[in-house]
């Protein structure tokens, strides 16, 4: 299990600040929970009939990194990595042999989402992506 090193957050910094550090401690949380676990155990539904699995939300997780900072902040046109054919895919079809390839690929999201959020100079300013159609 990686150690638990979150420091937290400020609640006296400014927005930039904030937003980077209560991201940082949330995405610093997932690992820590999951640390030490087998890719069965990751796989394992938490209360079936539901399919909701720790891995599931890993892949979820990493679908919100990818669409909200890739599409929505940077404005690039990002193919979902596990919902293109099925919108729960994030959920479905979750594999203990590519539980932590899954894993790593959270983990890649998440240094691509931290270089798409440096790239954004104003945060009061408009982003190049867009939101069920809308500007956000």
């Amino acid at each position: 299990m990686p150690d638990d090193d979150r420091t937290g957050a400020s609640m006296m910094a400014d927005e930039r600040e904030s937003l980077h550090d209560w991201l940082e401690m949330y995405r610093h949380t997932l690992p820590i929970k999951l640390g030490g676990l087998s890719g069965e155990q990751l796989c394992t539904a938490a209360v079936p009939p539901s399919n909701l699995t720790l891995l599931g939300l890993v892949r979820h997780l990493t679908e919100v990194e990818r669409y909200w900072f890739g599409a929505v902040v940077a404005g690039e046109s990002l193919p979902s990595v596990y919902c293109a054919t099925d919108r729960d895919g994030d959920f479905t079809d979750v594999e203990p042999a590519q539980a932590f390839d899954d894993l790593a690929r959270y983990d890649e999201e998440i240094v691509a989402s931290r270089e798409r959020a440096a790239e954004v100079a104003d945060l009061d300013a408009a982003l190049p992506g867009q939101r069920n159609g809308q500007p956000v």
